[in-house]
């Protein structure tokens, strides 16, 4: 049965996004449109009073219609793929079409009324990008160079290594590229003074929470680890304990996090005789490096409360 939505609440409208298409679950009925600039402006006029759609992260696909919403004043909300599909099989939802995924991605922000994403920075956003660019070139530096440790062919082996240079190079003008826009920016550059501050975060770590945890200064110490991915999730049952994982979070955060541990607890005050601690009483290596990213996300994330907190007092 349809549930009607009262007045003045918000109106769950769920779109399920290809490259092409918008499939729309409307008042409970189907309806599919062009994901072009006409088909979303087409959408923007079928729309009812306190619409607030509810769309997954595609891509890049999501991102054209999520920018004519939010220009329009339309609440969008873009969720987790993973909930979503846990959140189907949970209500028993097995069929795989579009108009199924678009109902369910609606009964998926009635049950657990998403907070709007915000407008997305374009510095942040082209910040991003870079660091993606980054990551990958670093994975072809070491894919080139792996090539040439084991290649036999004399002409093989020059091609690769001239492979390696070329993305060595890449990647160097890219990093100078990310420099410059974090600290050309009036918004991210005193922000990464903050992070700089804090031994064990570098240019990298700075560059990575910037463009993917922005949150990051405006969350609770659990928040903050959860959504980087290195809270610790419970595997109890009755009298069993089990042992306790990370999962979930922002990969390339997590990643981050991980790399600046390893230079925290050599060089942090606090960090390192943690990390010291951690060992002397029996866990292993990468448990205490996981426990000490825990850490390290936490100081940075009240570090950053602090510092907006000295935005907003009286001047």
């Amino acid at each position: 049965m349809h549930t009607v939505e009262q007045p003045n609440q918000p109106v769950h409208i769920g779109i399920d996004v290809a490259k092409a298409t918008l499939q729309i679950d409307l008042l409970g009925k189907s309806r599919k449109l062009p994901n072009t600039k006409a088909g979303h402006q087409t959408l923007l006029g079928l729309l009812p009073e306190h619409a607030f759609i509810i769309m997954e992260s595609t891509g890049s696909y999501h991102i054209a219609p999520l920018e004519c919403f939010q220009a329009a004043g339309i609440p969008v909300a873009i969720v987790n793929p993973v909930r979503v599909k846990q959140f189907g099989k949970a209500r028993g939802t097995l069929a795989k079409t579009d108009p199924v995924d678009a109902a369910l991605l609606t009964a998926f922000g009635r049950a657990f009324l998403p907070h709007p994403t915000p407008p997305r920075d374009p510095e942040r956003v082209m910040l991003g990008e870079l660091v993606n660019l980054r990551e990958t070139l670093s994975a072809q530096i070491t894919m080139w160079n792996n090539l040439v440790e084991h290649q036999q062919s004399a002409v093989a082996r020059k091609l690769s290594e001239a492979q390696a240079r070329a993305a060595t190079k890449a990647m160097a003008d890219v990093e100078v590229r990310i420099a410059k826009l974090i600290k050309e920016s009036q918004t991210m550059a005193p922000v990464a003074d903050v992070l700089r501050e804090n031994k064990g975060v570098g240019a990298v770590t700075v560059a990575v929470l910037l463009a993917e945890m922005p949150e990051l200064g405006h969350l609770n110490r659990r928040e903050a680890a959860a959504l980087a991915g290195v809270a610790p999730c419970a595997n109890d049952s009755g009298k069993h304990e089990g042992k306790r994982h990370i999962r979930g979070g922002r990969p390339r955060v997590k990643r981050a996090l991980y790399l600046a541990s390893l230079s925290a607890v050599r060089h942090h005050a606090t960090l390192s005789p943690a990390y010291k601690a951690l060992r002397a009483a029996g866990k292993p290596a990468k448990v205490a490096l996981i426990a000490i990213a825990r850490k390290l996300i936490v100081i940075l994330n009240a570090k950053l409360k602090e510092y907006y907190a000295t935005l907003a007092l009286p001047a």
